[in-house]
C-alpha cells in the first residue's frame, strides 16, 4: 500500500511542474502579446504611408523645421472640404480657413510647430473640417506624423 502513495503522489506532483510551466508559457505568451497591442511607436514609413491614404484629408508632404510647419494636405472627397483648426499636439498650425476644393492640394504654413535639425518629431494630427453636406467635423489621425526636424 505504501509503494501507492508514492505513485499518486508522484503523479500529482508532475502534473503540477506540467501546470506551472504551461502556465509560465502562457503568462509569457500574454505579456508579449500586450506588448505589441499596445505599441503606439509609428516609424516614418509606416506615418507617410497612412497620411497618404488618410480620408478625407492626406498629407502628401510635411516639412517641419526650426521657422515653422510646412504641411501640403490632398482633399480625397468628391466635394470641397473647409478646414477651421489643423494642429499637431494641440498647436494650431496656420491662420484662418482653408478650404480645398475635391480632388486638389493645399499647403498649409505655420511658425507655431518648431524643431531642431537632426531630432526625430512624431506629431499628433487633429483636424475640423467642414464639407458641403457637414459641419464641425473632428478628424483625429490613428497614427502620428513621424519624421526628422529638416532644419
Amino acid at each position: 500500500m505504501v509503494v501507492l502513495l508514492d505513485k499518486r503522489a508522484q503523479g500529482t506532483l508532475e502534473y503540477l511542474i506540467i501546470l506551472s510551466v504551461v502556465l509560465i508559457i502562457a503568462i509569457v505568451v500574454a505579456t508579449q502579446v500586450l506588448k505589441i497591442g499596445t505599441n503606439t511607436q509609428v516609424n516614418e514609413q509606416d506615418s507617410k504611408l497612412y497620411w497618404a491614404a488618410a480620408t478625407p484629408l492626406s498629407i502628401t508632404q510635411y516639412s517641419i523645421t526650426s521657422t515653422g510647419a510646412q504641411i501640403v494636405l490632398r482633399n480625397t472627397l468628391n466635394e470641397t472640404v473647409t478646414i477651421y483648426d489643423f494642429n499637431l499636439n494641440g498647436v494650431s498650425i496656420g491662420a484662418g480657413t482653408v478650404a480645398i476644393n475635391a480632388g486638389t492640394t493645399k499647403t498649409i504654413t505655420g511658425a507655431g510647430v518648431t524643431c531642431t535639425k537632426g531630432d526625430s518629431l512624431s506629431y499628433k494630427v487633429n483636424i475640423v473640417y467642414n464639407t458641403e453636406s457637414l459641419t464641425s467635423v473632428p478628424f483625429e489621425g490613428q497614427k502620428n506624423l513621424v519624421g526628422n526636424c529638416a532644419g
